[in-house]
């Protein structure tokens, strides 16, 4: 099906030699300008990686929804030989009953991003849901590898759950929220939080979601913003030491888990 077309396009001309501007072509016109704003990661690395950093931080804005939320920086304890974790809670005004709450886990291919950058889309989702959120600040890779990103979720979901009756939550309404990278890390503390017979999580919202480390190339999908090589140096950096290897957790990995009951 879709690979035969693929293969079709190529020999036909359409992708003669890689290049983007060739593969450019299979993109859908309305789409094409909104490649302009999105940098492209193709060339993350190490050397590279402080200025990919500086390119995704964060910048302040103002949302039409900022007079109904108390929004906080919080620092939470880490676990068992973990350090402290940040974090931002989102806290609407008018507190009337119990409501859900949504950990959100950001993206950024496990080696960039924070949760301020969140921010202005967290503001708007905990007016949209009637929700409290807790955004969590989880350490980055290379410098920090599984399972401290990992740990670092499992603290922020510990603690909501602690502190639910104080931020007017349900606990038995809790979800986890992730993009990219971020929806690696849900599927993973899913995994996790299971595994340990730790919170209870309701629901997990999973967007474009990093779940496989053996995702290989494919002529066009990735071609633009998040290639191939990109995806691999993400991976390569979040599982260090366990890069490359068979036996790697599926808390990890969430695609190489092979019992999902209980989730």
């Amino acid at each position: 099906g879709h690979g035969e077309m693929v293969q079709d396009e190529m020999a036909a001309g359409q992708v003669t030699d890689g290049s983007s501007s060739d593969a450019l072509a299979l993109v859908d016109p309305e789409l094409v300008p909104a490649l302009a704003a999105i940098p492209d990661f193709g060339p993350l690395s190490n050397e590279t990686l402080a200025s990919f950093r500086a390119l995704m931080a964060p910048v302040a804005q103002e949302t039409a929804v900022d007079d109904l939320l108390d929004v906080d920086e919080i620092t939470l304890a880490g676990g068992a030989g973990q350090p402290e974790v940040g974090a931002l809670l989102y806290r609407h005004r008018n507190n009337a009953g119990l409501r859900p709450a949504i950990l959100n886990i950001h993206g950024g291919g496990y080696v960039v991003g924070s949760a301020l950058r969140d921010d202005p889309a967290m503001r708007l989702l905990a007016v949209e849901a009637e929700a409290v959120i807790l955004s969590v600040d989880y350490r980055l890779a290379p410098e920090t590898p599984y399972p401290g990103p990992l740990e670092d979720c499992y603290a922020a979901l510990c603690w909501l759950h602690d502190n639910a009756s104080n931020l007017g939550v349900d606990p038995n309404r809790i979800a986890v929220r992730g993009v990219s990278a971020g929806g690696g890390l849900a599927a993973g503390l899913t995994l996790l939080a299971r595994d340990r017979g730790g919170p209870a999580i309701a629901w997990q919202l999973l967007l474009y979601p990093m779940l496989d480390d053996q995702t290989g190339a494919h002529p066009v999908a990735g071609r633009f913003v998040w290639p191939a090589s990109a995806n691999l140096y993400g991976w390569t950096a979040y599982l260090g030491a366990l890069a490359g290897g068979e036996d790697i957790p599926h808390t990890a990995v969430p695609a190489r888990a092979d019992d999902l009951s209980g989730l």
